[in-house]
């Protein structure tokens, strides 16, 4: 196990990298963490993933606070939070905030959510190096068995975002805060990537995945075909697996294929929103192909 328990101090000596961050520290370093708040999934882990990013560039100790709500847990299942906490499996490899003394809790510095990942937008060339996509992948990949689809086949998982209860809370916020209109990819554009991806890997034994979510199933119908496999509303976890664990994974304008993307050892297609992409991602805003 990737032990970050004492990050920035003596006990992290067998882990190479870290120590190499931290290794001009003249000072015990200053503890962060960053609050759980009412937010989905996607959100929430890609607040985690800044703060523990920015916390080894920036020589400061990530100090975790385990998530205590989260949005879009439809079947009121009362192990949701449990559930998710072992899918990111960054509890284990941290000190938490309730192993701190009362006095030492009040030392921590509590960021706010949405400036780290804000900072991490402004510099994510500086912060997300080999090195560090390296410790966050192992961290979460850890307790994971990362042949996920076990088909032989090359697996593409396609992250179709459609409206939610949420979402309509939320619309007003993006287009003020972002002045981002439309988070909806067409139809069209996705049946464009497939058919692109399609003609791109002639001979090979492709396997597509769509996951998404939809009152009405039939919404999906166009995308029917004996290479195409429907994850509706299936479970969060393995959903996110799927898009983690991919050969080719395509993104919606969302936090969480955006993380899933971050956590993916293939190629991510990934179509601009208000988070920056990764320097090695495919960017497409019109991908229809003329074939």
């Amino acid at each position: 196990m990737l032990n970050l328990k004492g990050i920035g101090q003596s006990n992290v000596s067998n882990n190479e990298p870290i120590v190499a961050m931290f290794s001009n520290l003249k000072k015990e370093p200053e503890k962060v963490t960053v609050c759980p708040y009412p937010d989905g999934f996607g959100s929430q882990f890609q607040t985690i993933l800044c703060a523990i990013i920015l916390s080894m560039k920036d020589g400061h100790q990530f100090i975790y606070t385990p998530l205590k709500q989260v949005e879009h847990n439809y079947h009121s299942d009362a192990t949701f939070i449990e559930r998710l906490e072992e899918l990111m499996n960054v509890k284990p490899h941290f000190t938490n905030m309730a192993e701190l003394d009362e006095n030492t809790q009040k030392t921590v510095t509590i960021w706010d959510n949405g400036n780290a990942k804000t900072k991490m937008d402004l510099k994510i060339q500086e912060y997300i190096t080999p090195d560090i996509l390296k410790i966050i992948r192992n961290i979460f990949w850890g307790n994971k068995d990362r042949n996920h689809f076990k088909n032989n086949k090359k697996n593409i998982a396609i992250h179709i975002r459609r409206p939610n209860a949420i979402d309509e809370k939320q619309l007003d916020e993006h287009q003020k805060q972002f002045h981002f209109y439309n988070r909806y990819n067409t139809d069209e554009y996705f049946l464009g990537v497939i058919k692109r991806i399609r003609h791109e890997n002639k001979g090979v034994d492709l396997n597509f995945h769509i996951y998404s979510q939809a009152n009405i199933r039939s919404n999906f119908d166009c995308y029917i075909s004996e290479d195409i496999q429907l994850h509706i509303d299936e479970d969060i976890c393995s959903t996110f697996i799927g898009l983690a664990a991919a050969d080719i994974l395509v993104t919606s304008v969302s936090s969480f294929s955006y993380i899933a993307g971050m956590l993916n050892y293939g190629i991510v297609i990934y179509f601009p929103f208000w988070h920056v992409p990764l320097p090695d991602w495919l960017i497409y805003t019109d991908f229809r192909p003329n074939y």
